[in-house]
C-alpha cells in the first residue's frame, strides 16, 4: 500500500500557503479588509477539506483495550542510504493491552522490550547490556502509544504531538500519514504511518522516517486474540545484564 498523502495538508502543516495582501496605493482600506477576509476564509476552508478521518483509529483503540491479550509475528524492515540491500528481521510480540508487552527480534533473539506496567526495559542480548526507562521517557513513550498504552494512547493525547497530513482506506486496511508537532521530535522523525485493520482492530504497520532518510517498517501479521500467555513473559532475570543507567 502506498503511503498515505495529502498534499494540501501537508501545504498546511508545513506553511507553504502565502497569501499576497494587495498594496496599499492600489486598493482602499474596505478593499483590504475584504481581501484578508476571503484570504483567510479560503485557508481555514482548506484547512477543513485536508483534515482525515480519525474515528477508525477511535474505534480500533476502544476495541483493542477490550482484548485480553494478543500474540502476534513481527516482520521488521530497516531502509538505510548506507545499506544497499533493506534489513529484514522476524520477531514476536506479546501484548496485554494497557498493561504489559514483551517485543522480541532476531532468531537467535538480538534485541528485547518488555513492559511491565512500572517501566520499560530495553535489553540487548548479544552483549547483554540493559537500559530502563519510565513509561513517561521520551525514548519510549512513541512505542507505548503505537501499542495502545500509558498517557498518550488516545487520539486527543495523540493529536498533541502529531499532526494527521493524509489518509488512505483499501478494503479493510486503513492507514494514515502523521508528522510531528514538537521541535525536538522534529529533529529525529520525519513521518509515521499507522495502518490498522478495521475488522480486527489491531495495527497492521507501523513506518517511521527519520530525519535522515532512514525508514523502519514494522508489519504484524497472524494475530491471536485472547489467547493464553506464557507464564512470567513479562519477567526476566535482572542481574544477567548489565546496565547503562
Amino acid at each position: 500500500m502506498a503511503t498515505p498523502d495529502s498534499t494540501s495538508a501537508q501545504i498546511l502543516a508545513e506553511g507553504s500557503i502565502t497569501v499576497e495582501s494587495p498594496q496599499n496605493q492600489f486598493y482602499p482600506p474596505t478593499m483590504q479588509k475584504l481581501f484578508r477576509s476571503l484570504s483567510l476564509f479560503l485557508i481555514l476552508t482548506c484547512a477543513l477539506r485536508a483534515e482525515p478521518d480519525l474515528e477508525p483509529f477511535r474505534i480500533a483503540l476502544a476495541k483493542q483495550a477490550q482484548f485480553r491479550s494478543v500474540i502476534v509475528e513481527i516482520q521488521q524492515t530497516k531502509k538505510m542510504a548506507a545499506l544497499n540491500e533493506p534489513v529484514h528481521t522476524k520477531g514476536k510480540l506479546w501484548l496485554q493491552p494497557g498493561k504489559a508487552f514483551r517485543w522480541q527480534l532476531g532468531e537467535p533473539i538480538a534485541s528485547t522490550a518488555i513492559y511491565d506496567g512500572t517501566a520499560v526495559y530495553l535489553l540487548n542480548e548479544k552483549d547483554k547490556s540493559a537500559q530502563s526507562f519510565p513509561p513517561t521517557d521520551n525514548k519510549v513513550k512513541p512505542l507505548l502509544m503505537m501499542l495502545g498504552m500509558g498517557d498518550g494512547a488516545s487520539i486527543e493525547a495523540m493529536s498533541k504531538v502529531l499532526r494527521i497530513t493524509g489518509a488512505t482506506k483499501k478494503n479493510s486496511h486503513y492507514a494514515a500519514a502523521f508528522t510531528p508537532k514538537p521541535i525536538k521530535l522534529k529533529r529525529a522523525i520525519k513521518q509515521l504511518v499507522l495502518q490498522i485493520n478495521t475488522e480486527s482492530s489491531f495495527t497492521e504497520r507501523i513506518e517511521w522516517t527519520q530525519k535522515d532518510g532512514s525508514v523502519v517498517t514494522t508489519t504484524f501479521s497472524k494475530p491471536k486474540i485472547n489467547a493464553p500467555l506464557p507464564p512470567q513473559i513479562f519477567s526476566f532475570n535482572k542481574a544477567e545484564y548489565s546496565w547503562e543507567n
